[in-house]
């Protein structure tokens, strides 16, 4: 089964990118009558290993998210043809979409966040994403994917469009050996010496991540409570990354609150295994890889109620409504001086991260590329 597939970087590899790798190598390494054909920018085939029945292509239009428009409409059947493609699979119909072709092909939505947030974009992205991609996905896919229920509701609720839901694994990062000496790993990266915060993983997109919410209820919270842990924030820039700082220091917070940037996996493991608890105040998510890096690391969480989070908690984090930070604010006193509500955390995520395995996905998608008529 030969299929077809688009993967293209623009400077940012996060944990959608990563799931699609990890998606596409675990299918390779499980199903052996599988040949995957990637159309790539440079920075995708770069990424990409080297691997039987891996067949990449270089296409120079992919190099530019609006020129790939043009390719994927005009060009892409011919070398679709060339390649004998049987199937194909957009591995995101908010970023790309199926071209003019009569070949079955799988499209997968990891959310609708625009839908949800009026500005999580800025506005020529926003058009390309709700006025392109995700109409011509809708209109030409023959089959759909989804990694939550939440995500599977919004496209039958938006487009009238049914959709089979696979949940992938934990996480699709590398996952780093047993870390003897956390203490030690984040120092010697990040200069810092920490021994007593809470944690904030994820890209620092301003409103999306809810952080706003999240430095109103820590400047409360850390008055109210007597020798309050940090508040530590780690990973890359985000949408609006200028109004995260200027919070920190209009609300008199520097030294407190430390943005470390994006730091190498075997650092977030440490400062996973070293935080009180992990805390995700997001506006709007479509999965949530890192509350289940969290839970599997043993660390209690505190939750919005926003978007799949709670379908993915299950139960197993203390949530509050997303945009209040009251509620925060509540939530994280609760944890800070609830030892037993901790611990009944920490056991139901331990519970919970059973219920999300590579192997599982992958015989899903697989079976899925199988069906496609």
């Amino acid at each position: 089964m030969r299929i077809g597939t688009l993967y293209t970087l623009y400077g940012r590899r996060a944990g959608g990118e990563m799931l699609i790798e990890r998606t596409l190598l675990g299918i390779l390494s499980s199903f052996l009558d599988t040949t995957f054909v990637v159309y790539c920018n440079s920075e995708a085939y770069n990424i990409l290993p080297d691997l039987p029945y891996l067949e990449k292509r270089y296409i120079p239009a992919l190099n530019n998210q609006y020129s790939k428009i043009f390719w994927i409409e005009f060009f892409s059947k011919r070398e679709l043809i060339n390649d004998k493609i049987e199937r194909f699979w957009i591995p995101s119909g908010c970023n790309a979409f199926p071209g003019p072709w009569n070949i079955p092909t799988l499209v997968s939505f990891m959310d609708f966040g625009e839908y949800h947030i009026p500005h999580k974009y800025e506005i020529k992205r926003m058009l390309y994403r709700k006025h392109c991609c995700i109409p011509c996905s809708v209109k030409r896919g023959t089959a759909f994917m989804t990694i939550s229920h939440n995500t599977a509701s919004d496209l039958l609720r938006l487009f009238k469009k049914d959709s089979t839901v696979i949940y992938p694994g934990v996480s699709p990062r590398p996952q780093s050996e047993t870390v003897t000496n956390p203490l030690q790993i984040i120092q010697l990266e990040t200069g810092y010496c920490y021994d007593d915060f809470l944690l904030v993983p994820g890209r620092t997109d301003y409103f999306g991540k809810g952080l706003d919410i999240l430095l109103s209820a820590y400047n409360s919270f850390s008055q109210r409570i007597l020798g309050a842990p940090q508040l530590i924030l780690v990973g890359p820039e985000g949408e609006h990354h200028e109004l995260l700082l200027r919070q920190i220091d209009q609300l008199g917070l520097e030294g407190r609150v430390r943005w470390l940037g994006r730091v190498s996996d075997a650092c977030l493991d440490s400062l996973y295994r070293l935080s009180k608890f992990v805390i995700f105040p997001s506006r709007f998510e479509g999965f949530g890889f890192p509350l289940l890096e969290a839970m599997q690391l043993g660390k209690p969480i505190i939750s919005s109620d926003a978007g799949s989070l709670p379908e993915i908690a299950g139960g197993a984090a203390l949530i509050f409504p997303s945009g209040d930070s009251s509620a925060l604010e509540t939530a994280m006193e609760q944890l800070t001086c609830n030892p037993g509500l901790a611990n009944t955390l920490i056991s139901s995520g331990l519970k919970r991260v059973c219920d999300f395995n590579w192997e599982n996905s992958y015989l899903g998608m697989h079976k899925m590329f199988t069906d496609l008529r």
